[in-house]
């Protein structure tokens, strides 16, 4: 990528990338399925599976050509992550072991920086747009190898993120009448008042801190509050968009 000679101006081709750009994407991908593959070997372990992917990341992970201009830099380098771990996201299910390709996916994700929010947010892209490849097969099947790349994504989650309900519905997993679970009455009270003695100070912004319910333990809840507004409880919604208000004002 540092090679002053690679070729970055337009080919012909449809779009016309440039070669540089085709190059960077490839090699993202070829780190997303090394990632992979290294799952995939059961001979190796999990700690060394794990050191081999960190590795990897540390080093391997390139940033855009430097002859690109600095705009278009800019943006190769923001969709770097999402580009390596839809990759390795789409070939996960070579996994055999369920368990282990989660593990794999989360393991990378943490690399990558990728946050829950946005793990959720490249799995239901990714799905979308594997789900029209899939568009030749008949639907028993194609509803078997979505639901293969679901199990993958969400491991053993007792609780499926608002950007995954659509997935979950189209499977069959999810109820159109489920939603985001309901927070406990003491969680939905110290979200709605300022002076809850559960609530902890913290800057303004979309988080909400709470003390855990039992103080002996002295656990801290972190809620991402903008989520509530999309809740199916009309209620939840209500002290979401209370709270959002508040801190808006």
């Amino acid at each position: 990528m540092r090679d002053a000679g690679l070729l970055l101006g337009p080919e012909q081709t449809d779009p016309p990338l440039p070669i540089g750009c085709k190059l960077f994407i490839a090699w993202l991908q070829t780190l997303g399925e090394f990632s992979v593959e290294v799952f995939r070997d059961p001979a190796i372990g999990k700690k060394t599976a794990r050191d081999l992917v960190s590795w990897a990341v540390r080093e391997c992970l390139a940033g855009a050509p430097r002859g690109m201009p600095v705009t278009a830099r800019r943006m190769l380098h923001e969709m770097a992550a999402k580009a390596v771990f839809e990759h390795a996201f789409t070939r996960a299910p070579l996994i055999k072991n369920v368990s282990r390709a989660h593990d794999a996916l989360c393991h990378l994700a943490g690399l990558l920086g990728v946050s829950k929010e946005e793990y959720d947010e490249y799995v239901a892209q990714a799905m979308s747009a594997y789900d029209s490849v899939l568009d030749g097969l008949e639907e028993g099947q194609r509803r078997d190898v979505l639901l293969g790349m679901f199990g993958i994504a969400v491991g053993d989650a007792k609780e499926i993120g608002f950007r995954l309900l659509p997935v979950g519905e189209r499977l069959g997993l999810v109820s159109p009448d489920e939603g985001i679970a309901e927070p406990p009455a003491d969680d939905l009270r110290a979200m709605v008042e300022p002076d809850h003695p559960r609530r902890v100070g913290a800057e303004s912004g979309p988080f909400l801190f709470l003390k855990g319910a039992d103080e002996t333990k002295h656990e801290i809840s972190v809620s991402f509050m903008p989520e509530t507004v999309c809740a199916r409880q009309a209620d939840i919604r209500q002290v979401g968009i209370s709270f959002l208000r508040k801190e808006a004002s």
